[in-house]
């Protein structure tokens, strides 16, 4: 299976697709009155579980997602026989469901249509440029609620004192029972205010005023800089991919709202 058709297996789950099992041999997994129910059907209902259940062997699901699908089919039988299906209301829905997953499948089509590997290629060449010349830093921070604690702490760093020790002596960041190691990391892993002061650090300093984020309170240090290492075009592919799927999703809605009037009521409008 290519990259880009298991993102788009991925991304538009409602739609998981059975091609798989219509080129080859879609054995019978159940027969009701007559209706039958195919293993591609047990596949298809096993991507609409929760994300933690979806990581499931098939064969621990099966049984589960076997009797869901034999109950809902004699469910909706007995439905359409007390004329439910006729209701204004379950037509409404099913309207607003089939729109739904009429999108879907035309976004599918759009990206199968446009996410190729040479798009993919040109975002690599420009990927890779930004990356030449930035650098990645490995750094410990200690994380503390008050600004008057991290002032305290710098002065005792500066007096000396182990940073590591300290870190694991009063950092509140889950870092602090292993001396505030962060590891490596490079620009946009962290909060812009973290990023910016440990950039700017040389290897073997600490910052000399308390960094205030959204967590409290940082004395963030620097033990090693080293150049970002450019991933190859294999590693990078499916992040790329990613980040175009959303701009190829994007640009296909500007299109089709291009010369069409919408009127919008705001909320406040209708009460």
């Amino acid at each position: 299976m290519t990259v880009k058709r298991t993102l788009i297996i991925t991304i538009i789950s409602a739609l998981a697709t059975t091609q798989a099992w219509a080129e080859e041999k879609d054995p019978v997994a159940a027969t009701v009155d007559g209706y039958e129910i195919h293993l591609s059907d047990v596949v298809d209902a096993r991507e609409l579980l929760p994300q933690q259940m979806q990581g499931q062997p098939m064969r621990v699901v099966y049984p589960m997602l076997l009797d869901s699908l034999i109950n809902s089919r004699l469910a909706a039988k007995k439905a359409r026989e007390l004329g439910l299906d006729d209701a204004p209301e379950f037509k409404s829905r099913m309207a607003r469901i089939s729109e739904q997953l009429l999108e879907r499948a035309l976004l599918t089509k759009h990206i199968e249509e446009n996410l190729t590997d040479e798009l993919l290629q040109e975002r690599y060449v420009t990927y890779s440029e930004r990356l030449k010349g930035q650098e990645e830093v490995h750094a410990r921070h200690i994380l503390v609620k008050a600004e008057d604690e991290a002032k305290d702490l710098i002065v005792k760093l500066q007096a000396g004192e182990d940073f590591a020790a300290l870190a694991k002596e009063h950092s509140t960041g889950p870092s602090g029972p292993e001396g505030g190691d962060l590891g490596w990391f490079g620009p946009g892993r962290m909060v812009p205010a973290f990023e910016t002061a440990a950039m700017v650090l040389a290897t073997g300093d600490f910052t000399a005023a308390p960094v205030r984020t959204q967590f409290g309170w940082h004395v963030i240090k620097v033990d090693e800089r080293r150049p970002v290492k450019v991933p190859s075009f294999e590693d990078a592919k499916s992040n790329l991919a990613n980040e175009v799927l959303g701009e190829l999703g994007q640009a296909m809605m500007d299109d089709l709202r291009k010369g069409v009037k919408v009127d919008k009521v705001d909320l406040e409008a209708l009460q």
